[in-house]
């Protein structure tokens, strides 16, 4: 079986989007048996309210104690 959120996302396919949280916990109860219940709604939270992604760079530091590699 996969992830509780891919099984969260398959049982909303078949309920609908908008179907309320504790229809798609009985569908899961009733049609996956390995599913830990604490988890579904943190699934359906995940899957409702997507959190983009924080893309962190990392930054040059310039040490203005080095000589300057361009200068003649």
């Amino acid at each position: 079986m996969g992830s509780v959120t891919n099984v969260v996302r398959s049982a909303l396919v078949v309920l609908g989007f908008e179907a309320a949280d504790r229809e798609v916990k009985a569908y899961i109860k009733k049609n996956y048996t390995d599913v830990p219940q604490s988890q579904i709604s943190l699934a359906l939270r995940k899957i409702r309210f997507p959190q983009p992604r924080v893309r962190t760079t990392t930054r040059t530091r310039f040490n203005d104690d080095q000589p300057d590699l361009f200068e003649s």
